[in-house]
């Protein structure tokens, strides 16, 4: 005989709701996946990673990580200083979007362009990677120090 106290019911949905909702929201932080971004240094990238992070003081990061397979050093290659535009481009254009779509406040929005895919928190000593901050305030990214 079940036990009516444990026993699942015959329709119940596989996830709780609160698993669907948070399903939902990495869903709308990704976006519909776009294979190539072009940004104003006139290389295309294409997006790797989107998630939140929360800092020791309690702030909320939005990190989006991009590759960018042209960035470095030597000839033919994009330098931190051509790809300083790029930054702001994707923070307004990628990052702000993605907060309105989760109504989500986030303190310091992190982009990283990246030469080859590293797991975050990972260190691999052959890899490019470019870091940026901003300040989302009033609709607009302001740069802010790490």
């Amino acid at each position: 005989m079940t036990n009516p106290r444990t026993a699942r019911p015959r329709f119940a949905l596989p996830l709780a709701p609160r698993r669907i909702a948070l399903w939902l929201t990495l869903l709308m932080l990704g976006g519909v996946a776009r294979a190539d971004i072009t940004v104003p240094s006139g290389q295309d990238i294409t997006l790797g990673d989107v998630f939140f992070e929360t800092q020791k003081d309690g702030e909320l990061w939005l990190r989006l990580r991009f590759l960018a397979p042209g960035i470095g050093a030597g000839q033919g290659k994009i330098s931190y200083e051509q790809a300083e535009e790029d930054f702001l481009y994707l923070c307004q254009s990628e990052a702000l979007p993605r907060l309105e779509a989760v109504k989500t406040r986030a303190s310091v929005i992190v982009i990283t362009l990246m030469d080859r895919m590293v797991e975050f928190g990972a260190s691999d000593p052959a890899a490019v990677q470019y870091f940026e901050a901003f300040r989302p305030e009033g609709g607009a990214c302001l740069w802010e120090p790490l």
